[in-house]
């Protein structure tokens, strides 16, 4: 029950800091951040599908392994896209990549929404 909080918690407040970066005239930062977390939460969605699908088929160091190196250079292409076409600030996206990662340590962390 109090990860489930933890769990809305964060995601009001990553939905919170978008709108309050996009009021304050920082559109692109909001855009930007807004990626990041998708991003983030993407990547964290692709790893947890690794692993399930390395558990089921036997062959997890691989498949890990080729995942691991797939995302890293998609992350690179898309960066890339951001910085060179203007769509977002890359600070916003590494802030909103981050915001995830983070969310997900304060559940783990004793006393911080982990059972």
């Amino acid at each position: 029950m109090k990860k489930k909080i933890v769990t809305v918690f964060s995601g009001a407040f990553f939905v919170a800091i978008t709108y309050f970066l996009y009021r304050l005239n920082q559109p692109s930062l909001a855009l930007g951040f807004a990626l990041g977390g998708l991003v983030g939460f993407i990547n964290l969605l692709a790893i947890s599908l690794t692993v399930w699908l390395g558990g089921k088929i036997g062959r997890g160091k691989g498949l890990v392994l080729i995942s691991y190196y797939l995302r890293l250079i998609l992350l690179a292409i898309l960066i890339f896209f951001i910085v060179r076409k203007g769509v977002g600030e890359i600070i916003g996206f590494l802030l909103g990549f981050s915001f995830i990662k983070l969310s997900l340590l304060g559940l783990g962390l004793p006393g911080g929404g982990g059972e």
